[in-house]
């Protein structure tokens, strides 16, 4: 705050100094007057210059929650869609293991028409000698994944 007044007088000062200065050297009254008006601009511009870099206290500040932590409806829908695709693509990993299967799986997502998460497609790394039958069948019944979204990526 001392800062800020420090700022305004310095400026003030500047000001009325150039523009007295100014104003007495000049020759004829309607320079005179021309003169006068800028040094009154100038100080005006000396006064509201370092205001506005001015900010009050926000009395309210700390009911609010953080800027980080306030999110939209759209971003929780997101984050919720994502974490829940994770989860099934950890249940799909397990289930495959348990059958003998070594895999990796990822669930490609997007928004339909009503902003809900809808299952695009599925990526599946795994080897060739895998039982990709099994492992079809497990996405198909279990999941609902068709065949037609089904991805292979071979890892040998």
């Amino acid at each position: 705050m001392i800062e800020l007044f420090r700022e305004i007088l310095t400026g003030v000062a500047a000001a009325a100094l150039c523009g007295g200065a100014a104003v007495l050297f000049a020759k004829g009254k309607a320079m005179q007057e021309v003169l006068r008006l800028a040094t009154g601009i100038a100080v005006l511009l000396a006064v509201l210059q370092p205001l506005a870099g001015f900010r009050l206290p926000d009395p309210f500040a700390r009911l609010r929650k953080p800027e980080a932590v306030q999110t939209t409806a759209d971003d929780t829908a997101q984050v919720l869609a994502r974490a829940a695709a994770q989860q099934v693509e950890r249940e799909i990993e397990q289930r495959a293991a348990m059958q003998g299967i070594p895999c990796t799986v990822h669930l490609t997502l997007a928004q339909d028409a009503q902003g809900n998460a809808e299952i695009t497609g599925v990526q599946i790394g795994c080897s060739r000698s895998a039982d990709t039958a099994a492992l079809t069948q497990l996405l198909t019944t279990v999941c609902g994944i068709p065949k037609e979204l089904q991805t292979w990526n071979w890892t040998d």
